[in-house]
């Protein structure tokens, strides 16, 4: 194995300096690779390259060694850090790092907060499962500035969306330990500013790559409701993608997040995307004037309802939920709910005032249900009630209506090919024939459920 111990040694002096009278700062090491016991029954990161004992062939070059380091190195680092620190190891054998280091008095006090997040327990293996779940945990959660979410809830919220999921109920659950305390008694993830995830983009570029010469929906205007994230963000450049002229609304807090999605659609050659932003108590004849400009005739082609609801947990941490629970929901639990539904009736209804026989409106919320803040019952009540929304326009006949349920995020985000089918998903029900409209409105597609 070839020893990388040296060059990470000086990044991590680099990393862990802090500004001089700066003791309120926050370093987080986050590794994802391979993870196991060392000779000395300590835990080892290594790359995912496990053939280097493999003898070279003239058709099969043996590859380069192994890259390894002995992770109480790191954790050496860390503890001696004059801030807070938190260590996030994706891999197998993840816990080993913390029992193993036994400078880690777990519920000592210190100066500063040291806390622990590994992808599963002792001596067992990952697949692939916790670095997706967390940033779609992070992405619900993190959804205004001054949001934030503490270590101990994310891991909480991770372990349950993916144990609802049936790919990923076999997968071990992610573990969080608080190695020393401090006065802060709990390390919070804050709301930054940043930019579309890499996972993100990949699938995108994929898409592109796969449908750059089918255009399905040139020239066709299209509206997405919450499309600054999420399934909202991914529909809307898919659909850009495809030549629709798209406008995503979304609530005026998020405008940062709305110009990520209007600038990954210019950086994939998009057709650009405009931007609505929804006050909190926004008038209808604001929205009608805008879509009275979309085109010659004012026609809005196609609508993709992004249901969601935002409460706050007992803990003042904000989460997405179904709109349609909203009217389920009870106070117990001591959540609130909060203002700004997607599944405003008043902008639905203006949207559907602009549409046409031949336009599509299409419901779409998470399959499963992630979040853990509802019960099962009130999480099948809420598919139902978008059921019957979508069943409720199609009868009108007014315009074609499905609803399109996808499965969870995090797991779109761990597969290129399952997320690239969803999104053709929603552009083939977008681009259907009038026939084919005819065929479908009513229709409920349940993806990976």
């Amino acid at each position: 194995m070839e020893n990388t111990w040296p060059q990470l040694s000086e990044r991590l002096e680099a990393f862990f300096k802090v500004r001089a009278g700066d003791s309120q700062e926050l370093r987080i090491v986050y590794y994802n690779g391979h993870g196991g016991p060392g000779p000395d029954q300590q835990l080892v990161l290594a790359s995912h390259n496990l053939e280097t004992n493999r003898s070279s062939t003239p058709h099969r070059p043996k590859p380069p060694a192994e890259a390894a380091v002995q992770w109480f190195k790191i954790a050496d680092r860390m503890y001696e850090a004059k801030c807070d620190t938190l260590a996030i190891l994706d891999c197998c054998d993840a816990e080993r790092a913390f029992f193993d280091y036994k400078k880690y008095k777990s519920g000592s006090f210190g100066d500063y907060q040291r806390e622990f997040i590994g992808a599963c327990r002792r001596g067992e293996t990952t697949r692939y499962h916790m670095s997706p779940a967390m940033w779609n945990v992070l992405n619900s959660s993190l959804v205004e500035k001054g949001d934030s979410i503490s270590a101990s809830e994310l891991v909480k919220r991770m372990n349950h969306s993916y144990r609802l999921s049936y790919i990923s109920r076999s997968a071990p659950d992610a573990v969080h330990h608080v190695l020393q305390h401090s006065r802060v008694r709990k390390i919070n993830l804050p709301r930054l500013d940043t930019d579309i995830p890499q996972d993100q983009k990949k699938v995108y570029q994929e898409y592109k790559d796969l449908y750059k010469e089918q255009k399905r929906l040139s020239g066709r205007n299209a509206l997405v409701l919450g499309g600054d994230s999420g399934i909202g963000r991914s529909t809307a450049i898919a659909f850009a993608l495809e030549g629709a002229n798209v406008t995503i609304a979304y609530r005026a807090e998020l405008e940062q997040d709305a110009q990520s999605t209007k600038a990954e659609a210019r950086r994939l050659g998009a057709t650009p995307i405009e931007l609505f932003p929804l006050e909190k108590n926004y008038e209808k004849d604001a929205l009608d004037e805008y879509l009275s400009e979309l085109s010659d005739t004012g026609v809005v082609d196609i609508v993709v309802n992004n249901l969601g609801y935002k409460v706050e947990t007992d803990e003042d941490e904000l989460i997405s939920m179904p709109g349609a629970t909203s009217g389920l929901r009870s106070i117990r639990g001591g959540y609130r709910t909060q203002t700004g539904s997607f599944g405003d009736q008043k902008f639905i209804s203006t949207a559907l005032n602009r549409m046409n026989s031949q336009s599509i409106i299409i419901n779409t919320i998470p399959l499963e249900n992630s979040t853990g803040l509802i019960s099962d019952a009130e999480y099948r009540a809420s598919i139902s009630l978008t059921k019957d929304l979508t069943k409720n326009i199609s009868a009108s006949k007014q315009s074609t209506a499905v609803a399109i349920f996808p499965g969870p995020d995090w797991l779109l985000l761990s597969n290129t090919e399952q997320a690239i089918r969803v999104l053709d998903t929603f552009v083939s029900a977008a681009s259907a024939t009038d026939d084919e409209k005819k065929a479908m409105t009513g229709e409920v597609l349940e993806l990976f459920g």
